[in-house]
């Protein structure tokens, strides 16, 4: 396999599987924000503990779930677009 051809591979494979991991995040259950009433606890919530348990910030965690949410067709398309400019 050609050096370029490999990055190619690597780079599809890495969005590929941050893809994968906001679908997961996007599944985790939301709470409210603020805190809740008589709740003196310094917990975070379900989302907050799983983006840290996965060693993600915020930012990362929002990127990753915003790819997850774009349509599965206009994703391959436009990963065929980028793996065609690529090849040119």
């Amino acid at each position: 396999m050609k050096a370029q051809a490999r990055a190619v591979y690597c780079a599809k494979f890495k969005l590929d599987s941050e893809r994968r991991l906001g679908a997961m995040l996007a599944e985790v259950p939301r709470e409210s924000p603020g805190p809740r009433p008589g709740d003196t606890s310094q917990a975070g919530t379900q989302l907050q503990e799983a983006t840290e348990s996965a060693g993600l910030d915020r930012m990362t965690a929002h990127r990753f779930q915003r790819v997850a949410a774009v349509p599965d067709r206009a994703y391959e398309r436009s990963i065929e677009t980028a793996q065609g400019r690529e090849n040119a």
